[in-house]
């Protein structure tokens, strides 16, 4: 191989390297979920030429004895990190709020929002948005048990109560 040959491969190895670097992570927005393989496709660039990235597993915040299942969503922008540069072998990283998805608080608490349900993670103090369905036992331990404004708990009183086998009207 002439020195013209190897300067030319030269360059065309600079020039892979060049477009590797680029692709470790890039930038896009979810296209496509399977959540029932736990893959989605990213869509990366705009205009005429968007480019749909392969089917790809995304990260989640825990895979081991204690798991998540967090799927991202259709148009929620992500990162793709491929450590070889090579966006075939890529994963999906954590995503990144844009004004399509913006953060859903913007206060010291910790938010979970999904559709119509959204939990609260504060000082002390959970709050559920939502329906709740508990399967199992369920211990209250507190003060103060109520519902809609009336104790419910063990230090409430009932009126109306006649010994023997009457009903008792509703606690106060």
């Amino acid at each position: 191989m002439g020195l013209l040959e190897r300067l030319v491969e030269i360059e065309r190895k600079i020039a892979e390297q060049d477009r590797r670097s680029r692709n470790r992570r890039r930038t896009g927005t979810v296209s496509e979920v399977d959540t029932a393989k736990g893959l989605a496709r990213v869509q990366i660039g705009k205009g005429e030429k968007p480019y749909i990235l392969p089917w790809m597993p995304w990260k989640e915040i825990s895979a081991g004895g204690t798991s998540s299942h967090i799927p991202p969503t259709v148009g929620q922008q992500v990162d793709v990190v491929s450590e070889s540069g090579d966006l075939t072998d890529g994963v999906i990283d954590f995503s990144t709020h844009s004004n399509a998805n913006p953060r859903p608080h913007d206060g010291p608490e910790a938010v979970i929002v999904h559709g119509g349900t959204r939990v609260t993670i504060g000082d002390g103090k959970v709050e559920i948005v939502g329906d709740v369905t508990i399967r199992g036992a369920l211990t209250v331990e507190g003060a103060r048990v109520s519902h809609n404004g009336t104790n419910i708990g063990d230090s409430h009183v009932h009126g109306g109560v006649t010994p023997g086998g009457s009903d008792t009207a509703p606690p106060h």
